[in-house]
């Protein structure tokens, strides 16, 4: 066991390490950097990425599907924690993205939405 500041790390910590280390590096921090940008294209584009990378997860972890959609209703909430209404409306909000030019996105829900898909991402890859 290993401490910081002389405190342990609890488990919970530990884990969220663990999963960190098993994500391609710098692929999330430059996904989470376009949400500081001032331009709406970059949350779109953010959001498109993570949302890509799910998928991207969804077929390396086996699930049948082949949509992402279909996917999404392959897999069960316990294999994304409790995130698993999360990620679908952020699946739904890339779709807006894509397919509906006039959809104007917040830099909010941006934000919501990617943390969503990374979260099941990560869950997905313990």
């Amino acid at each position: 066991d290993y401490t910081t500041f002389g405190y342990k790390k609890s488990e919970r910590i530990k884990k969220e390490e663990s999963k960190k280390a098993k994500m391609p590096v710098g692929i999330w921090e430059k996904i989470n950097g376009k949400l500081n940008s001032v331009n709406p294209n970059d949350w779109k584009i953010a959001v498109i990425e993570a949302d890509k990378i799910l998928d991207e997860t969804l077929q390396k972890t086996g699930v049948e599907g082949n949509t992402e959609g279909e996917r999404l209703q392959n897999i069960v909430g316990a294999d994304v924690g409790s995130n698993l209404e999360n990620v679908w409306n952020s699946h739904k909000i890339r779709n807006k993205i894509v397919h509906d030019s006039s959809f104007e996105l917040t830099n909010d829900l941006a934000r919501k939405a990617v943390r969503a898909l990374e979260d099941a991402s990560r869950e997905l890859k313990t």
